[in-house]
């Protein structure tokens, strides 16, 4: 049976994920009583191998179509999904002499109750190998993808990490793509899906130490030059650069009314010390002075004669009246 919607799951591979992750941690119980009898009676030589898988399975078949939320509402992503894993799982167990659809009718057969199993009826079916090859890359691609996408939406994203999954999708992409030369077929068409998400991511829009490349490395040409980011520190740093080595226009401003002001405080001193040095020697400005002078001399030697004077009077003046108290108290005696 052709894998006729082929790809279209893979845009739902992210969410798909999660749900493995959970099928891997409590998928090992039997938390929804099926019957895995088939497997003993049926793969005696993979009995541990098969209940483990089987089990596994069941836990994505009921959370999956009984989930309220979705991200599409075509319930066929579901099923291409459940159908693609399960061909994986059984390949890596024996992928010769299992037979996928048989499997899945014997789980069904024996769990008949089951109406999740019934919705996959006509659902599960063995994928051929060419097909399931570009399933696997693919797979393999989106994973690599959503990992990066994971990663660089970290706030500490790691250069090394991203680069290692952009360099295996690289290898991958390049395993296939000689097959989509002008072809138009499903896996192509989905090939050119991916190849335009991936070009699509813009790395300078993320902080990722010692990455400065807009775009992961190139899927087509290993060797191109990538466009380095126009980051935004650099751009400020620039404008700081220029507005550092500019001298503000007030600054100038002050800086010449600053100096203006020195200059005429200077020339003003000068000039007017200049005048009086002509006036004092050339005009009776000297001779006004230099009488006041004189007369302020004699003011301060009169002051000091009659200082003289009067210190003089005084003392004559005490011994003439010590004389007197003499004479007074002699004569009464």
């Amino acid at each position: 049976m052709p894998y006729e919607k082929q790809y279209e799951f893979l845009n739902y591979l992210e969410e798909y994920e999660k749900y493995e992750n959970l099928a891997e941690q409590n998928g090992i119980n039997n938390i929804y009583n099926v019957n895995y009898s088939f497997i003993e009676s049926e793969y005696s030589d993979y009995i541990p191998q098969l209940t483990k898988m089987c089990k596994t399975f069941v836990y994505l078949i009921e959370k999956l179509l009984d989930r309220s939320i979705r991200p599409t509402s075509n319930d066929d992503y579901d099923m291409d999904y459940l159908n693609y894993w399960l061909n994986k799982e059984i390949n890596i167990i024996d992928s010769n002499n299992i037979c996928k659809q048989n499997f899945f009718k014997n789980l069904r057969s024996k769990n008949n109750e089951n109406a999740n199993f019934r919705k996959l009826s006509g659902k599960i079916y063995d994928i051929k190998e060419n097909e399931f090859k570009d399933m696997n890359t693919l797979y393999t691609l989106y994973k690599k993808y959503n990992e990066i996408n994971k990663i660089i939406n970290k706030g500490n994203s790691n250069k090394e990490v991203i680069i290692q999954y952009a360099n295996e999708c690289v290898h991958k992409y390049t395993e296939v793509k000689g097959k989509c030369s002008g072809d138009s077929t499903h896996f192509c068409t989905a090939l050119t899906s991916f190849k335009e998400k991936y070009e699509k991511i813009n790395l300078c829009n993320y902080n990722i130490a010692g990455w400065g490349k807009k775009s992961l490395p190139s899927l087509e040409d290993q060797d191109a030059l990538l466009q380095v980011c126009e980051t935004t520190t650099n751009r400020l740093d620039d404008r700081s650069e220029q507005h550092s080595n500019r001298i503000p226009d007030n600054a100038k401003e002050d800086s010449d009314g600053g100096a203006k002001s020195i200059t005429i405080g200077v020339v003003s001193t000068l000039g007017l010390s200049f005048i009086f040095l002509i006036l004092y020697k050339f005009t009776s400005i000297e001779q006004l002075l230099r009488s006041r002078m004189d007369n302020n001399l004699r003011v301060w030697q009169n002051i000091d004669e009659e200082m003289n004077e009067f210190t003089h009077t005084s003392e004559h003046e005490y011994i003439n009246t010590g004389n007197t108290s003499y004479n007074i108290a002699y004569n009464s005696v």
